[in-house]
């Protein structure tokens, strides 16, 4: 399987607890590569140690 999609729990404002989870997908061999209204794409990489910023851009006011 080089593909997982999972339901995630966890609010885009909670920084840490984010980057903590990112790390340990990581840490099990899966790097993320989308998120979409529900479901998160996952795809498998080699386990690694990574540490993950996390940055967020204000839309623009119309």
């Amino acid at each position: 399987m080089k593909t997982k999609y999972r339901l995630e729990s966890i609010a885009f404002y909670d920084t840490e607890a984010l980057s903590a989870h990112l790390g340990e997908m990581a840490a099990l061999g899966w790097e993320l590569e989308s998120v979409g209204l529900l479901l998160w794409k996952y795809r498998k990489i080699q386990r690694e140690k990574r540490t993950y910023g996390i940055t967020f851009f204000p839309t623009p006011q119309k």
